[in-house]
Parts: structure tokens; sequence; C-alpha cells
């Protein structure tokens, strides 16, 4: 058996990829409109099953993509889902977004899942 060098297999580094293009979405969408309070999502790679059990709970859920810039006043509640890459380095972007949700005089419930967010 012939063995392969190690540092000659291409990989590519995660961190140079912007991975959030490939799992997010590309503009909002509503799901239970008639729910009784109002999430937004940031999708990060969002799971279906997560969407399901905020409606389940009651919840008019706006899914938002990554890096769109979620207004606090319009909503109850900020969920954000899980998703590839390193949030700190590679997507300014969401962590602008909660910044200006946790910064806020109005203060409303954040829930994060994964990406660093607990």
């Amino acid at each position: 058996m012939e063995e392969t060098n190690p540092t000659s297999i291409p990989f590519q580094d995660q961190n140079e990829v912007n991975l959030m293009i490939q799992v997010s979405i590309q503009e909002p969408y509503v799901i239970n409109p008639t729910g009784k309070i109002s999430i937004a999502c940031i999708n990060c790679g969002v799971k279906n099953n997560q969407l399901r059990i905020l409606c389940q709970l009651g919840a008019k859920v706006t899914v938002f993509p990554w890096n769109y810039p979620v207004r606090q006043d319009e909503f109850d509640g900020l969920f954000l889902s899980s998703g590839p890459g390193n949030s700190q380095t590679q997507y300014p972007e969401t962590i602008t977004i909660i910044k200006s949700w946790i910064t806020s005089k109005t203060i409303k419930p954040v829930l994060g899942i994964g990406l660093g967010h607990q």
C-alpha cells in the first residue's frame, strides 16, 4: 500500500469560506402568521424542527437571512439558529444584529442555539 503525504492533501480552511451564504435564505418569510407572539428568527442554518416547535408554542415566526437588519421594535423576541463557522470572525453582520438587541433600552428575550450563542 502506497503512503500519501498528509500535507499533499488539499483541505479548505472553513474560516476562509462564508458557509452562511450556503445554509441561510435570501429573503425573509413568515410561518404561522396568526401566532400570538412575534418571533424574529435569524437563519444561520435553522432546522425545520426548531421552527415547528416555535409555531406549536403559538408564535408567529418571521425568518430572516443571517445578515438582515432585524428591527427589535417589530418583534417580541429573537431566536438565533445554529449554523456553521465562527460567528465572531466570519459573520460581523449577525453580531451587529445581536448587539443591537442586547444593548437596547427595551429588554426583549434572545435565544440562541449553537454558533457560540449559548
